[in-house]
């Protein structure tokens, strides 16, 4: 869409803005802020701040009372807490800062220690003197740093006199533990 052509300034607009804010003469004219911003340009007409945009100025008597907490100056001079803080930096107020106070350390009880080798099954994993030094022993501890494998029933509960061995979600008998462990093994050895 082509943008329609600015309209010729009024004769009498160098007059006219001189008593008038930009929002009366786009009234006075219907024009819109575009066309009497381009007008103002073309008399020299300087942008004049709006004075409800001007900041307020600080009081005399201000720096004496600069110390108080921003609540009470607020009551006292009935402004928001951004002017008074500006005031206070106009007036040279420095705020004494507090050190921040570290709070005391919370007693916490002694964590629970539990063995090392313990696995998420609760069941450990033999201790040297406990080790099972049997074939099918020497086995499962090979296939230990590969996972957790412990003794169990034949339904796979765990029991450190049980007559099985679980692996993962296999229950296992000794020879099959040997049989799996020298697979691992040679398969280790190919790689």
């Amino acid at each position: 869409m082509s943008r329609p052509k600015s309209r010729f300034r009024p004769a009498d607009y160098a007059e006219t803005s001189a008593r008038m804010t930009c929002r009366e003469l786009r009234t006075h004219y219907h024009a819109s802020s575009e066309q009497v911003a381009q007008w103002n340009k073309e008399v020299g007409r300087e942008r004049r701040p709006n004075a409800s945009r001007q900041p307020a100025p600080m009081p005399a008597d201000f720096a004496e009372h600069a110390g108080l907490k921003l609540e009470e100056l607020t009551e006292m001079y009935g402004r928001a807490v951004g002017v008074l803080r500006r005031w206070r930096i106009e007036a040279g107020y420095v705020p004494v800062k507090k050190e921040p106070v570290q709070p005391a350390p919370k007693a916490r009880p002694a964590p629970i220690q539990l063995p090392v080798s313990r696995t998420i099954t609760g069941v450990g994993a033999a201790t040297p003197f406990h080790r099972d030094m049997s074939e099918a022993g020497q086995a499962a501890d090979y296939l230990r740093q590969f996972g957790a494998v412990w003794r169990c029933t034949a339904t796979g509960r765990p029991d450190p006199k049980g007559k099985f061995w679980r692996r993962g979600h296999a229950v296992l008998s000794d020879p099959e533990i040997i049989e799996r462990a020298e697979w691992m093994r040679n398969r280790r050895m190919a790689a």
